[in-house]
């Protein structure tokens, strides 16, 4: 059922479902997926709103998200009462302890960067007033997806397309719904190509690199008037 419902993605279905059920066996790896959607989105409250009625958890990770959930609603006795329990029980990461203490005004500057999760990931932008963070090409989805929701994933244009690892880092994105298809095509106009190349795409895509080859194939298929043909090369493309 935990498979399903997340699979689904129904959050309003999972938020009633552990609400009606907070003491359920394993409710953690539901209560997780409904937070880290919500703040991957930058929805700080949503994600947070899961907690209210989640019943006890003994879960590390989730100890910390709830410890910093008291804190952004401002009940910070309470947050500091979960943290020291936690730290007797679990233990706490030195890097949570960090932004806890920052959060709380205990201290007054880290800027120390994680991505190991969305949370600290989060907390690291939240905490950092010169935040900046350059994605790879093995960065987990949620890395882009709160880069994008939050508006500090630079702009398309911006982009050496003359990079190729740049260039993928559009690609991935683009797959990932961050960018709009649409931009990815308008850079692909940017490649240039010589004659022979276009004269004879089937065969010249194939000897060049792999974007270079896709751009090749986009423009070819702007270029070409026969339904037949254009399909093909669409069809090249996509595949």
């Amino acid at each position: 059922k935990y498979d399903y419902l997340i699979q689904k993605k129904n959050l309003t279905l999972i938020k009633t479902f552990l609400e009606n059920n907070p003491y359920i066996e394993n409710n953690e790896k539901l209560i997780k997926f409904y937070a880290d959607y919500f703040l991957a989105l930058s929805e700080t409250q949503n994600a947070c709103e899961i907690f209210e009625n989640a019943g006890s958890i003994n879960n590390k990770y989730l100890n910390e998200f709830r410890i910093y959930c008291l804190i952004n609603e401002n009940k910070r006795d309470q947050a500091q009462l979960l943290f020291d329990l936690s730290g007797e029980l679990d233990g706490i990461d030195n890097f949570f302890e960090n932004k806890f203490n920052l959060l709380m005004q205990y201290t007054e500057n880290d800027e120390n960067i994680s991505d190991e999760n969305i949370l600290y990931f989060h907390l690291s932008h939240r905490t950092n007033k010169k935040f900046e963070y350059r994605p790879n090409l093995n960065s987990p989805k949620f890395i882009w997806k709160y880069l994008s929701s939050s508006n500090i994933l630079k702009n398309i244009e911006t982009f050496d397309i003359k990079n190729p690892e740049e260039f993928k880092l559009i690609e991935i994105a683009t797959n990932e719904g961050i960018y709009d298809e649409d931009e990815l095509f308008q850079t692909y106009k940017k490649f240039q190509f010589n004659i022979n190349q276009f004269l004879n795409t089937k065969e010249a895509y194939k000897s060049l690199p792999s974007i270079e080859g896709r751009a090749l194939l986009y423009q070819r298929t702007l270029l070409t008037e026969e339904p037949k043909l254009k399909l093909e090369f669409i069809k090249m493309l996509k595949d």
